[in-house]
């Protein structure tokens, strides 16, 4: 990736700044901010370009229902969850990578370093050996409040997130996207990612079918990957002793509905 461009003294200060993947972290509002880095998203694949994630996830995170991970706070204890807080700290959103684990870096501090937004990007993996591809799973957990811990009734229902392009193994990066939704249906992507630098970073970007929310995102790579500005949105879904209600109302009106329509017919 990038980070082969910093220099073998750029990159021992690099592998020495590693952590574990964040355990806690607070979700802030814009998405590939180009105030601390000028170097913005290039490329928009799926189903929502990097324009709308903008617009739409500053929108959320202004009613509380979103927010954008940039992976320059917080608390680095975890290698494979991250804790986001959003709204004004009140809620928290778990994300679980059930595949392998995650490592935060510096790609580089100074603005053409590489990375989108501050000088931390989320390295998801590198082949063993090379090119053999190797899988990550983001699963989306529940949205619960900070002081209760209590689950609330709101999922994931808009994610997406910035691939940095590679200059790693003198080779693009080959990626193969599946998303998970709650009604059972997934949406598949594969996207090439050449061999580039700061001209080719790709933002990947999903809207859940209507109704349903985004369980997981898996996705595999075949080069050495850093990720970028992980944006979500979340929106209210029935509780499941509501869900039952209503279910329940639904029953009885079709058993009286059919009810009348025998005794009219009699």
């Amino acid at each position: 990736m990038r980070y082969a461009f910093l220099g073998a003294i750029a990159l021992s200060f690099f592998f020495a700044a590693l952590q574990p993947a964040l355990a806690v972290v607070n979700a802030v509002r814009t998405y590939d901010e180009n105030v601390v880095q000028v170097n913005q998203v290039d490329v928009s694949v799926a189903d929502v370009t990097v324009g709308q994630m903008a617009t739409n996830v500053a929108t959320a995170f202004d009613l509380g229902r979103g927010g954008v991970i940039d992976f320059d706070n917080g608390s680095f204890t975890d290698a494979q969850t991250i804790d986001a807080a959003f709204a004004s700290g009140t809620k928290s959103l778990r994300l679980t990578n059930s595949a392998r684990t995650w490592q935060i870096g510096v790609l580089g501090a100074s603005p053409s370093s590489g990375s989108i937004s501050g000088p931390n990007v989320i390295f998801n993996g590198s082949p063993n050996p090379f090119p053999v591809p190797f899988l990550n799973t983001i699963v989306f957990g529940d949205v619960t409040n900070t002081s209760t811990s209590a689950v609330l009734p709101e999922r994931v229902t808009s994610f997406g997130f910035t691939i940095i392009d590679a200059s790693f193994n003198a080779s693009g990066n080959a990626m193969h996207v599946d998303v998970s939704y709650s009604n059972g249906t997934t949406s598949t992507l594969d996207y090439f990612i050449p061999l580039a630098f700061q001209t080719q970073d790709t933002f990947f970007g999903w809207n859940a079918p209507a109704g349903a929310y985004i369980t997981q995102i898996s996705f595999t790579a075949n080069n050495n990957t850093a990720g970028e500005d992980w944006a979500f949105i979340t929106s209210p879904v029935p509780e499941p002793s509501t869900m039952a209600i209503a279910l329940s109302g639904a029953i009885c009106l079709l058993v009286r509905t059919r009810v009348r329509r025998r005794s009219a017919s009699v």
